[in-house]
């Protein structure tokens, strides 16, 4: 899962938030990335003298360009997931009106098996199916079960197609298995529960967690 290879930005039509919010959810992303990386190394294709060394422009843009999801406790932000448009040229094959692809999913270890992250991408699922997407991919390493697990639970499957990748830093190679779910025309299979349960789970009178959209939502000072 990488921050922003792979599969290419698009404009959120929910980056609709003053600039004053966007640098601030920029903060809170970069933040929220380096709290990943540090706790979860080994699923991301980077390192945090890499996340320090982005300028805060590089921040915004992912804002501008791709819908992340969070998850938050209180002012605290324990889990992330992002949806990003294919590559024109890598991810060729799919339309980019209507596939995206899952990547940078994190939870933080101390919240997980709670759940919270079949919310959280089942949230973020239902933001980009509100605005046409209908083919959601992700790659996964093979020796990741937990991962694949989860992701079959919410009706993911394999699609037939794997992607070979290096890692520099370890000196490794291997391959990522992609998979998809599909959620509208002909061949649609029926949603999982899951994803309906999540599109309407928000905030409540004692709830203590709550998923948004980084770009949106009230103004927050500077």
């Amino acid at each position: 899962m990488t921050l922003a290879g792979g599969s290419g930005g698009f404009e959120s039509p929910w980056t609709v938030a003053s600039e004053r919010q966007i640098r601030a959810d920029a903060r809170l992303l970069r933040a929220a990335m380096r709290k990943a990386v540090s706790t979860s190394p080994e699923a991301f294709f980077t390192t945090l003298a890499d996340l320090n060394a982005r300028p805060a422009a590089r921040w915004e843009r992912e804002i501008r360009t791709s819908s992340w999801a969070v998850l938050e406790a209180g002012d605290d932000v324990v889990g992330i997931a992002a949806a990003k448009r294919p590559d024109p040229v890598a991810d060729s094959g799919h339309d980019p009106a209507r596939a995206c692809f899952i990547e940078s999913v994190w939870i933080h270890p101390e919240r997980r098996r709670q759940g919270l992250g079949e919310r959280l991408v089942s949230y973020l699922i239902e933001t980009q199916r509100g605005r046409g997407i209908e083919w959601f991919l992700l790659w996964v390493f093979p020796a990741n079960r937990v991962a694949i697990d989860f992701y079959k639970r919410l009706g993911f499957e394999e699609t037939g197609q794997l992607n070979p990748f290096t890692r520099d830093d370890q000196g490794s190679w291997g391959l990522e298995i992609q998979y998809g779910l599909q959620l509208a025309g002909p061949e649609a299979k029926p949603a999982r529960s899951a994803v309906g349960r999540a599109a309407r789970w928000r905030d409540g009178p004692g709830s203590r967690v709550g998923c948004r959209l980084l770009g949106t939502g009230p103004e927050v000072e500077a």
